[in-house]
């Protein structure tokens, strides 16, 4: 397994590292298991891809945010890398329980009486879970596709709202253009049905030739066709080209969630942010991290697709657009986004209320050109 380091650039081997976590995990009272899961060490890993590690705590001895934080602290300096993460099994979803316990890789097992019994409550649980979970996740993809497919696409406004930010111009990428306002254009949406209805003149996604579908193939209620990838506790057979449609989802539910609260910021007014610190930082940092979740969509798409390695967050989209799935006469709104998020994590005191309001006054159609092309395309 071979990584390449966002900091450094350079390319290590992880492999030859992780006989220094089982070390590390001995340290930690409690601590039962701990598995490699993710990407990483799969068909789909990219140079890019995370470390990510789940442990298994006794339920008696879960830890504290100071112990997680040592735990976390210890597994960077053993694989000497900033981009592996520590996730308490005991305290995820049962779905994401049951994927790592069923497709992770044992690192480390101190106890197997004790992670052979959590293997079992969790089990026990999944069977009862996983039917109901699977219809949700059904109607989840059709509310999507109901907000989403039938959305009409219109070339945007040139940049507005807001002031040109005339200080520093730095940026993180060092081909990106010099720094303007991200200010997100309205999108009008349709009155279609959906996409791909008869008469619309526009194919639905099981009419692309060659379309990458999320996984194999059943038929769900009332005869609607059911794309599931692993979730289910299936074995990972995907091919390259499949999606984790779980995985994209819980990022797109991400998005949506917070554009609700950005628009409740949105209704109180320039003043309110003018006067509420706490209300302008929250509108930054969802903003921020809704375009980061927007961008881990287009990483994993591009890495599922083996469109490239990406080297920088505008060149993700820029390899969707040239593969036609992303419109190309938005790319300039996709790297908007990214300015803006480089912007709120490297010159947060850059941003001023002014500009904040003017983003929040334009409706988040930047947002919904990203989630209505992925929908479009995957869902």
């Amino acid at each position: 397994m071979v990584r390449k380091p966002r900091v450094t650039g350079e390319f290590v081997r992880v492999d030859e590292r992780l006989y220094r976590l089982p070390g590390v995990f001995a340290r930690f009272d409690g601590l039962v298991a701990a598995f490699l899961h993710g990407s990483y060490s799969t068909a789909h890993q990219t140079p890019l891809s995370d470390v990510d590690l789940a442990v298994v705590y006794r339920a008696e001895r879960l830890p504290d945010l100071r112990e997680l934080v040592d735990l976390q602290g210890a597994v960077e300096d053993a694989l000497d890398l900033e981009d592996g993460f520590v996730t308490v099994l005991n305290r995820t979803p049962l779905p994401f329980r049951f994927r790592v316990l069923a497709n992770g890789r044992l690192l480390y097992v101190t106890d197997p009486v004790a992670l052979a019994d959590f293997r079992e409550r969790v089990c026990k649980l999944y069977g009862d879970f996983a039917p109901d979970y699977r219809r949700l996740a059904l109607d989840y993809d059709r509310a999507l596709k109901e907000a989403y497919a039938p959305m009409v696409e219109i070339a945007p406004p040139g940049p507005s709202g807001g002031p040109v930010d005339s200080g520093d111009q730095r940026t993180t990428d060092a081909d990106e253009a010099p720094v303007t306002p991200y200010s997100p254009a309205g999108l009008p949406r349709s009155d279609a049905a959906g996409s791909g209805s008869a008469g619309s003149g526009n194919p639905g996604p099981a009419d692309e030739p060659g379309r990458p579908t999320a996984g194999p193939r059943r038929d769900g209620p009332e005869g609607v066709p059911e794309t599931r990838p692993t979730m289910n506790g299936e074995p990972p057979t995907t091919p390259l080209g499949v999606i984790d449609r779980e995985k994209v989802r819980d990022k797109l539910d991400f998005i949506r969630r917070n554009l609700v609260h950005l628009e409740a910021l949105a209704r109180r007014g320039p003043a309110a942010l003018r006067d509420d610190k706490i209300a302008e930082a929250a509108a930054v940092h969802m903003l921020q991290t809704s375009i980061e979740a927007m961008i881990d969509v287009a990483n994993h798409v591009v890495a599922r697709l083996g469109l490239g390695v990406p080297r920088s967050y505008r060149e993700a989209f820029d390899l969707l657009v040239q593969a036609g799935i992303f419109p190309a006469q938005h790319r300039a709104a996709f790297h908007r986004m990214v300015r803006f998020r480089n912007r709120a994590v490297h010159l947060c005191d850059r941003i001023s209320p002014e500009e904040v309001h003017a983003i929040l006054a334009r409706p988040m159609g930047d947002f919904d050109l990203c989630i209505g092309a992925v929908v479009r395309r995957f869902f």
